[in-house]
């Protein structure tokens, strides 16, 4: 299997249609070999002792966020419609944000999609990552996914929000300030994230003298109290609004979450000063001869990468080439 684009996932959770997933479920998928080693050299903005923490167990924190991101976060959540006949899909529901009845629902007519607009794809990661977060936090998915590990519980735990808040800031990259608009719906989402962390008081930002650079810290002692508090209650709200089809309420919400004001673009100039190349993706190959399997490494550039390519398919491609010839005006090198 291989992805003809620059930005592979890590997993997916499949099909991405709301009326498939309510009524005859989903599938996911964990695409294992793309998930990026953690390297001391490209961490910014943190302690070298949370350096040394992500690098150890970034492997099967990352593992086990992705599996709750797609698996309970794209893959629950109950939408309340009404159908075609005007029969309710609900019965007896409490909101709990109010403790009274649930009166907002989907019309016939209506999708996630419609009611929630540009920013339904933004709020949806941001309710998957929030998802993978707070059930990090419980025992049960730390059982499942690293029962070997669980000396190790507390660290992994602390690692997966540490990565979310770290990319929270990073995700200022993609911010545009003059037309104050995101260039991507999973950055968005994981700055908003970042908002509810730092407006419950779970992060710490130190500033050099010059205001160049800064080391971000999360409060680990508040993660099981302040912490599980503030993250259970925000993203009960992004799973209310979304279930009852109040974009209005809920878009309101996310949107002041996502506002960079002037605090936020100060730190957005030091995100920018030290922005790295983007990661590449580099891939080994097996082959098998006779009973044998070969496995073949490959050096970490650009040659490598192309070597890589002509060792995976090495056969000339005239399709390949008539289909590049045919587009080449129209893609960004």
């Amino acid at each position: 299997l291989a992805f003809g684009c620059s930005g592979t996932p890590l997993g997916i959770n499949i099909p991405n249609y709301d009326d498939i997933r309510q009524t005859d479920g989903f599938k996911n998928v964990n695409l294992a070999n793309v998930y990026p080693k953690a390297k001391a050299s490209r961490m910014k903005f943190l302690s070298e002792e949370d350096i040394a923490l992500i690098c150890k167990h970034d492997e099967v924190a990352s593992k086990i966020h992705t599996a709750l991101h797609e698996l309970l976060g794209h893959g629950t959540g109950k939408l309340f419609s009404k159908n075609k006949e005007g029969a309710l899909n609900f019965k007896d529901v409490t909101n709990p944000l109010t403790g009274e009845a649930v009166t907002k629902y989907y019309e016939a007519n209506e999708t996630y999609d419609y009611k929630f607009g540009s920013l339904s794809s933004s709020y949806e990661e941001c309710r998957a990552d929030t998802v993978g977060i707070y059930l990090a936090l419980f025992d049960q998915p730390l059982e499942i996914f690293a029962g070997e590990q669980k000396e190790n519980w507390e660290d992994i735990t602390y690692v997966m929000w540490m990565s979310q808040l770290l990319q929270g800031f990073r995700a200022l990259e993609y911010y545009n300030p003059e037309s104050k608009k995101w260039g991507q719906a999973h950055v968005m989402g994981r700055y908003v994230t970042m908002r509810v962390l730092h407006e419950a008081g779970l992060v710490d930002i130190t500033f050099t003298e010059d205001d160049t650079n800064m080391i971000v810290s999360l409060k680990r002692d508040l993660l099981r109290t302040d912490g599980k508090d503030a993250v259970g209650k925000f993203l009960t709200k992004l799973q209310v609004y979304k279930s009852s089809g109040d974009s209005e309420t809920g878009l309101k919400m996310y949107q002041d979450y996502s506002q960079v004001d002037e605090f936020f673009l100060k730190i957005r100039n030091i995100v920018l000063r030290h922005k790295l190349p983007r990661r590449l993706e580099l891939q080994p190959h097996l082959s098998k001869e006779s009973e044998s399997v070969n496995y073949a490494d490959f050096e970490e550039t650009f040659e490598g990468i192309i070597t890589s390519y002509q060792t995976r398919y090495p056969e000339f491609d005239q399709e390949m080439l008539n289909l590049w010839d045919q587009d080449r005006e129209s893609i960004r090198m």
